[in-house]
């Protein structure tokens, strides 16, 4: 899903993830934590993001049952900061790393 730097598009977001991850199998704790990961990613990436950009998240279910997931600005972060927000998406999810200036990887063991 691709998103302006738009705060109000996150329930969109949201309810797009959430009903993915509910056909994909996810448990409801699970679902709840992605969900907010990822709304906490993606509001994070649209607020350093550089002005005109987008936001693009991904989402696939890996070979071991794990959800993983992309938060990628197209046009690179203004600047690189650790928030709160992050903060909480490294407490919500098994694994997130930075694959790239303006990309965060998050994963999820079931």
């Amino acid at each position: 899903m691709t998103l302006a730097l738009d705060l109000t598009l996150l329930r969109g977001l949201r309810h797009a993830l959430t009903t993915w991850l509910d056909d994909a199998g996810a448990t409801p704790a699970d679902r709840d934590s992605i969900v907010l990961a990822t709304h906490e990613a993606t509001a994070h990436a649209m607020e350093i993001g550089e002005s005109g950009s987008t936001v693009d998240v991904t989402a696939m279910r890996d070979y071991d049952d794990s959800f993983v997931l992309h938060v990628r600005s197209d046009g690179g972060w203004t600047r690189s900061v650790e928030s709160d927000r992050m903060v909480m998406v490294h407490r919500l999810m098994s694994d997130v790393s930075k694959q790239s200036s303006s990309t965060v990887r998050m994963r999820r063991s079931t």
